[in-house]
C-alpha cells in the first residue's frame, strides 16, 4: 500500500474535481507525486470507498500525464490551482478529512455534497 501525507481535493476553473496526491518526505506537506482527475465523475462513489483509495495513493489511477492538465507540470498545475483558490477537501492517512465547502463553486458543492450523504 502506498504511503500518504494528505490528498488534496481541488476545483479548477472548468469545475473539475482534482486530487493532489502527496508522498512523505522530509518537509512537512510532502511532495507531490500525482494528479487524479474527474473525482467528480467517479460518483455515485461511497464516502469510506473514495477516502480508502485516496489513503492508498489511488492505486489505479494513470500516472501522471502532463498532456491532461494542459501541459503543466505537477509543480505548475499546484500552483495553478492554488491560484484559483478552489481547495474544497483534504484526505488524511489516519486523521478526519477536512471540507472546505465555503471555497466550492457550486459543482464543487454537488461533489461534497454526494460524498459526503
Amino acid at each position: 500500500m502506498a504511503s500518504i501525507t494528505k490528498v488534496e481535493i481541488w476545483e479548477d476553473i472548468a469545475g473539475n474535481i482534482i486530487g493532489l496526491v502527496f508522498e512523505p518526505t522530509e518537509g512537512p506537506l510532502g511532495q507531490l507525486m500525482n494528479a487524479v482527475q474527474n473525482l467528480g465523475a467517479q460518483q455515485p462513489l461511497p464516502r469510506p470507498a473514495l477516502v480508502e483509495a485516496a489513503r492508498q495513493a489511488f492505486p489505479f489511477a494513470p500516472t501522471y500525464d502532463p498532456h491532461a492538465f494542459g501541459e503543466r507540470s505537477l509543480a505548475d498545475l499546484y500552483v495553478y490551482l492554488q491560484a484559483y483558490n478552489h481547495h474544497i477537501a483534504d484526505i488524511f492517512p489516519e486523521a478526519p478529512t477536512a471540507l472546505y465547502p465555503e471555497r466550492a463553486t457550486p459543482a464543487g458543492l454537488q461533489f461534497l455534497i454526494r460524498w459526503m450523504f
